[in-house]
C-alpha cells in the first residue's frame, strides 16, 4: 500500500543525518583506533619476522657477499720504510716480515736508530715470532738490543727468561742481578738467606770466583746479624762490635775478625775505629793508636786523611790538647794554621805564629783570644819581647 508524501516523511524508518550528533564513537572500533596509538605501530608489532631465506635464496646471498669481498692487497714495505714509520710514530704492521733474513735486517736497522722504543718493539716482535734459540743468536750480535731487552725482562720480573738469556750469550758477570734485584724489597733476613742459598746452588758454578766469594761473605754477614743488629749495615755492625769491646770488654778479635771476613779496607776499618773512640771519649787510646813519634816530629799513622780525623774529633768535641797533637802532624804550615784557627786551638796558633816570627799575625789574632786567659798572656808576653820579627 502506497503512502502519501506526507505519510512517507512521517513514517520513514530512515534516520536523518544530524550534524550535532555527539554520541560516543561506536564500540565496533578496533582497539588501535580507540586507544589513540598509531595504526602502523600496532600493525608492525603484530607482524611476524620473516626468515632471510624467504626473501632471498642462500645461493643468491652468497653471490652478493662474494662480490663485495674485495681482498685488500697488503703492501710489504721495506725494512727501512718500516723503521722510518716507527720513528715518526705512524702505524705499521711487523707481522708481514716472515723470513729470518727480513727479521734480522729489521733488527739491524732498529739498532742503527739508537732509539730504545723502536729497538724494544722490534725485539718483542722477534720474541713472539722466533724460536728462543734463534732470538738469542740474533740479539748476541747487537749489544744495544741486548741491554734494552735485559732491562725489559728485569722490569717485567721475568727472571727465568733473563737467566736463559745470560747463559745463551755468555754474560755471566751480570748474573748477580738474578739475586740482587729480586731481593731488594725483601725485609725478611731468612728469606734473603733462602734466596741466596738457592742462587748459589743453581748458578754458583757459573759466576766468577770474585762474585762467589762476595756472596759467601754476604752469607756470613747475614749469619752475624742477630737481635738488634738485624738491620744494620756492615760498617754499623763493625762499630757495634767495637762499642761492645770498649763498654763491655768483649774480645777485640770479634771486631778485627769481622772486618777481615767482610773484606773492609784499612781506611774503612780505621775510620770506624776513630769515630767509636771519639764517641766514647777514649782520647788517650786514640792518640796512642794513631799518633806515632818519629825522628823529627810526630806523624799520624793511618790510612785516613789527617784532616778527616781532625774534623771527626772536632765534631765529637775533642779536647784542644788532642786536636793539637794531630795539628802538629800536618806538614803544610799555612793549612795547619787555618785548621787551628777554625777549631779555636789558640795555644797552637799562637805558638805557630811565634815560630814563624809573624808579629802582625799575632796582633791580628789577639782579638780572637779570650782576655785574662793563659793563651792571651802568652801572646802579650811575646809581643813585648825583643824577638826578631819578620814584619
Amino acid at each position: 500500500m502506497s503512502l502519501t508524501d506526507e505519510e512517507y516523511w512521517k513514517k520513514s524508518t530512515l534516520e536523518s543525518f544530524n550534524f550535532d550528533d555527539e554520541d560516543e564513537p561506536s564500540a565496533s572500533l578496533s582497539p588501535a583506533e580507540g586507544s589513540g596509538e598509531p595504526v602502523f605501530y600496532s600493525s608492525l608489532q603484530n607482524s611476524a619476522v620473516l626468515p632471510l631465506h624467504v626473501i632471498i635464496s642462500k645461493w643468491g646471498l652468497d653471490t652478493i657477499l662474494q662480490d663485495t669481498r674485495l681482498p685488500a692487497e697488503m703492501r710489504l714495505y721495506s725494512t727501512e720504510e718500516t723503521i722510518k714509520k716507527l720513528f715518526l710514530g705512524l702505524p705499521c704492521v711487523l707481522d708481514n716480515y716472515r723470513s729470518a733474513e727480513q727479521k734480522l735486517d729489521l733488527l739491524q736497522r732498529a739498532v742503527e736508530t739508537a732509539d730504545g722504543n723502536i729497538i724494544l718493539k722490534v725485539v718483542l716482535f722477534l720474541e713472539k715470532t722466533l724460536k728462543r734459540s734463534l732470538l738469542h743468536k740474533y740479539l748476541s750480535k747487537y749489544k744495544l738490543a741486548l741491554i734494552h731487552y735485559y732491562n725489559y725482562l728485569i722490569q717485567e720480573n721475568k727472571y727465568q727468561e733473563l737467566n736463559d738469556l745470560y747463559m745463551a750469550v755468555g754474560n755471566t758477570k751480570d748474573m748477580m742481578n738474578l739475586f740482587y734485584i729480586p731481593c731488594q724489597n725483601f725485609t725478611s733476613r731468612k728469606r734473603i738467606q733462602s734466596e741466596l742459598d738457592k742462587f748459589l746452588n743453581e748458578s754458583g758454578y757459573v759466576i766468577s770466583d770474585y762474585n762467589r766469594n762476595l756472596l759467601n761473605g754476604f752469607r756470613t754477614f747475614l749469619d752475624l746479624q742477630k737481635g738488634d743488629t738485624a738491620n744494620k749495615s756492615v760498617t754499623e755492625l763493625l762499630a757495634t762490635l767495637y762499642k761492645e769491646h770498649y763498654t763491655n770488654n768483649s774480645p777485640i778479635q770479634d771486631a778485627t775478625t769481622f772486618s777481615h771476613t767482610m773484606k773492609l779496607s784499612t781506611s774503612q776499618h780505621e775510620w770506624i775505629l776513630v769515630n767509636v773512640m771519639a764517641a766514647h771519649q777514649l782520647w788517650d787510646s786514640l792518640t796512642d793508636t794513631f799518633v806515632k813519634p818519629s825522628l823529627f816530629k810526630k806523624k799520624v799513622k793511618s790510612s785516613v786523611n789527617t784532616e778527616s780525623i781532625l774534623n771527626a774529633l772536632f765534631r765529637h768535641n775533642s779536647p784542644k790538647r788532642v786536636l793539637e797533637q794531630f795539628l802538629v802532624c800536618i806538614g803544610d804550615n799555612e793549612r795547619s794554621l787555618q785548621l787551628g784557627k777554625k777549631m779555636y786551638c789558640h795555644s797552637f796558633v799562637i805558638n805557630k805564629l811565634i815560630e814563624n816570627r809573624d808579629r802582625l799575625g799575632l796582633i791580628e789574632y789577639r782579638r780572637f783570644v779570650p782576655s785574662q786567659s793563659e793563651e792571651y798572656f802568652n801572646l802579650e808576653k811575646n809581643l813585648c819581647s825583643d824577638k826578631k820579627w819578620k814584619n
